[in-house]
């Protein structure tokens, strides 16, 4: 059963900002085309998330990761189950076979439910994420049930989630980069699982610090404590920074190593990186919606160097997915 705990999927909504740090409908729900990536990053000392106003966020002392993670959003119907989610308006999907269904009305943001190749989540009472406009002083709590399956396994969960704006200040990210004007949001979820008629039940209480600022439309960095406890007692903690400010930081990756050229691109792309630990490696492409177009398999080379024909594919935007490992990179590409 471990295995089924640990692929349920919090449920991290991600709300964007306006250059007064306050998060609107018409600013700020994602829309489907949009895309969000994040290196991971770890830390062997307390983080600072203190609340309130005129705060100094310092994160120098984290240290990069190997893993990126990417978020793509598109319509539900579009993803391989979206028909099991009727009333979402919007699918996130993560790349790796995992799905997040919500739903936009008039005033606000809610949850649907999440999917993925071991569990699903349907939620007949959705989780209200945001009611709209979100700022400083913000809090709104929201109760939510629904049924979980996971093959012939099922059961009912329910809990609450609570969003509140909980400080303003400066942030300090990896590397030096300083961001001015940053609003805290703190998201705090727990969801309790019953299956098999109440043989297993366990609870995975979620929360999260996202650091919005009106220069980028997704987080500048956020922070994740989960705990699960019942059946089982888990604990793991998940820094994420945006891709697009992570500068100035030394360390030997994939992502680091990846270079595309040219770029754009009409007929053919060249695909090289550093193979350090002689992995076999993956290269995808995928479209605006996360769907891969296509898969290469190739040696695994200390030094790749893979010339890739782009002669098919229509004129637009995608994204060349390479994979060694456990490790991966994301680097977007235009074709004419």
């Amino acid at each position: 059963m471990k295995k089924l705990y640990l692929t349920i999927l919090t449920f991290g909504i991600c709300l964007v900002s306006q250059a007064q740090v306050t998060l609107t409908k018409a600013a700020n729900e994602p829309v489907v085309g949009d895309m969000e990536m994040y290196n991971h990053f770890d830390t062997t000392t307390v983080l600072n998330n203190a609340s309130g106003t005129n705060q100094s966020w310092n994160f120098t002392s984290l240290s990069l990761d190997t893993i990126i993670s990417m978020t793509t959003y598109t319509t539900p119907a579009s993803t391989p189950n979206g028909t099991l989610y009727p009333s979402a308006t919007l699918a996130g999907d993560d790349g790796v076979g995992g799905y997040t269904y919500t739903k936009s009305t008039l005033t606000q943001y809610e949850l649907v439910g999440m999917l993925n190749t071991n569990v699903a989540i349907s939620l007949s009472n959705t989780a209200v994420a945001a009611i709209w406009p979100v700022n400083y002083g913000y809090t709104n709590t929201d109760a939510f049930a629904g049924s979980i399956n996971s093959g012939t396994i099922s059961g009912t969960v329910n809990g609450t989630l609570t969003t509140t704006g909980t400080g303003t200040g400066t942030l300090t990210l990896p590397g030096g980069t300083v961001v001015n004007n940053v609003l805290q949001l703190k998201n705090t979820q727990v969801l309790s699982a019953s299956l098999m008629m109440g043989l297993y039940t366990f609870t995975i209480t979620s929360t999260n610090y996202n650091y919005y600022s009106a220069t980028q439309k997704f987080p500048v960095l956020s922070v994740e404590y989960k705990t699960t406890t019942g059946a089982i007692n888990d604990y793991e903690v998940t820094i994420k920074v945006n891709s697009n400010l992570v500068t100035g930081i030394e360390k030997q990756s994939l992502n680091h190593s990846l270079v595309i050229y040219p770029n754009p691109v009409k007929d053919h792309v060249t695909v090289s990186f550093t193979n350090l630990k002689n992995e076999t490696p993956i290269i995808q492409i995928l479209n605006l919606y996360g769907q891969t177009v296509k898969e290469v398999n190739i040696a695994n080379n200390l030094n790749v160097n893979e010339t890739i024909s782009t002669s098919e594919l229509a004129s637009g935007v995608y994204f060349v997915k390479t994979t060694l490992g456990k490790e991966t990179a994301i680097k977007k590409l235009i074709v004419q």
